[in-house]
């Protein structure tokens, strides 16, 4: 009987049927390894924030004195540069620069300097990043300021400048280049106890080092070096967690 129904139904109407659609569903990874420095740090920020309500009341915000802060960054690199110099490569100069473009960077960071008052801090800074997947990366040292809107609140932005140096490791000697360095943040301090912090912060570098060789070639007879590349600058991204003491 169920089969002389489906053979009236078929007939009757010829665009429906009993048995099911079988379609293809795409399968995506719910975390890609690209995204996983992201959630880690995003939970660990989550939780911090957590903390921070439960632990306001005990550990109010105080800054004085010397204050030091250590963390861990990822995020986006905007990598660019022109050709080199070499008067003995034919080479185009677009095709002598083929790390020219978006990749991801880890960053390590330290402030460490004197609370000026309970809402500005100065410090020295440290910024060290470097490419994911290849030996390459550049290391900022500067001065940066922080300040806090409201006192009793753990809010903050901070600016710097510093002196970068752009790197890269290779089978033969370095290639180095110097420049300039400026960086920008926001963040939060969530106090998980009397002095310490855990600290969420989003960074922003940009960093210009110009030419770029190898200190040991010798310089050609008309007072020209060997350039590898040419206004080699980068925008980086982060997002990262600190532990600050106060």
């Amino acid at each position: 009987m169920p089969h002389a129904l489906h053979v009236l139904l078929a007939t009757t109407f010829p665009w429906t049927s009993l048995r099911p659609s079988r379609r293809e569903i795409p399968v995506t990874p719910l975390v890609s390894r690209a995204g996983i420095g992201f959630a880690l740090i995003a939970t660990l920020a989550s939780t911090a924030l957590r903390a921070q309500d439960s632990a306001s009341a005990s550990f109010p915000q105080r800054r004085h004195g010397f204050w030091l802060s250590v963390g861990l960054g990822y995020g986006r690199l905007d990598f660019s540069c022109g050709g080199g110099t070499d008067p003995w490569d034919s080479t185009p100069p677009a095709e002598t620069c083929p790390e020219a473009g978006r990749a991801r960077a880890t960053l390590l960071f330290l402030r460490a300097g004197y609370a000026l008052s309970q809402q500005v801090l100065l410090s020295v800074s440290v910024d060290a990043w470097g490419r994911v997947g290849m030996s390459e990366g550049a290391l900022d040292l500067g001065v940066a300021v922080r300040g806090y809107p409201v006192r009793s609140r753990g809010l903050f932005a901070e600016a710097g400048v510093s002196r970068s140096e752009f790197r890269t490791h290779g089978v033969g000697p370095d290639e180095v280049g110097r420049g300039v360095g400026v960086a920008v943040g926001i963040g939060w301090d969530a106090r998980v106890d009397t002095n310490m912090s855990l600290s969420p912060v989003v960074l922003l570098h940009y960093g210009y080092q110009g030419d770029t060789g190898m200190p040991t070639v010798i310089h050609f007879p008309d007072g020209s070096r060997l350039s590898l590349r040419t206004r080699v600058h980068e925008t980086l991204v982060t997002f990262g967690l600190a532990l600050t003491f106060h």
